[in-house]
């Protein structure tokens, strides 16, 4: 087995909810155990509001653990160390509309520090990557929603991590968008990345995942090789949809 990169022991988180007379807690995460490995592809599955994005943010420190303990590539998520090596796409990435994709990424690479001799280079590099290069000078203002997309994973892409946690990178896309970013994160994958994303598109996740979880009511209900996750099945759908069923039955 490969080295470990992310690990998750006994996880659980809970979000207060109602009011000030009436404080309540929803629980996002329960009890979750997993573990990712290096050059692994895994995909994340589950419905709306089953905890998939509290889990990814927990995962790279946005969020804190209630109960149990993460480890990123062996240390506290918090740590600086820890983040260096990681990339992270948002659901819903945003940046100024009055910058241009180079100003957004310029601006993001004196944060990562890169050298200021090959930053233009590197930029326009990886906007070409993800086919922006012929609105790199645009304002980011007259962008369709999947070219704002486009911007968020060139960010999360311009440093080079080893990691990539990307949240829903099919939002937005019309088809030719979906095979350009099958493309970027099988071309990750090969260059030895590890890649971890959750999205509804689970054609996608057939094609690109090396290991697919389910998650249903923040739990993670079981962690399998496509394969095996879509075996008796017809497909990775109704796999997703017998195994929430299931669960729903026994609670």
């Amino acid at each position: 087995m490969s080295e470990a990169v992310l690990q998750f022991e006994g996880v659980s988180k809970r979000y207060r909810t109602g009011d000030f007379w009436r404080p309540l807690k929803a629980q996002a995460l329960r009890n979750v155990n997993f573990t990712l490995h290096r050059g692994e592809v895994f995909g994340l599955v589950g419905l709306n509001g089953a905890g998939k994005s509290t889990l990814m943010k927990t995962a790279v420190g946005l969020l804190q653990p209630d109960e149990g303990g993460v480890r990123l590539f062996g240390r506290d998520p918090r740590e600086r160390e820890a983040r260096r090596g990681l990339g992270y796409l948002p659901e819903l990435p945003y940046f100024p509309g009055y910058l241009s994709a180079v100003e957004v990424l310029t601006f993001y690479g004196r944060l990562h520090r890169l050298d200021e001799r090959g930053l233009r280079a590197r930029v326009l590099q990886v906007l070409e990557q993800v086919g922006l290069a012929a609105a790199a000078f645009d304002p980011i203002r007259r962008y369709s929603k999947g070219m704002q997309q486009r911007v968020g994973l060139a960010q999360t892409l311009l440093h080079d991590p080893a990691l990539l946690f990307l949240d829903e990178p099919m939002s937005g896309l019309d088809p030719l968008g979906m095979m350009e970013m099958r493309s970027i994160i099988l071309a990750q994958r090969d260059a030895g990345k590890t890649l971890f994303f959750n999205s509804h598109v689970l054609l996608e996740m057939e094609r690109i995942c090396d290991r697919v979880g389910i998650m249903h009511r923040g739990k993670l209900l079981t962690v399998k090789p496509v394969a095996e996750l879509m075996d008796g099945f017809k497909g990775l759908e109704e796999a997703f949809l017998a195994a929430i069923r299931e669960e729903d039955a026994r609670a």
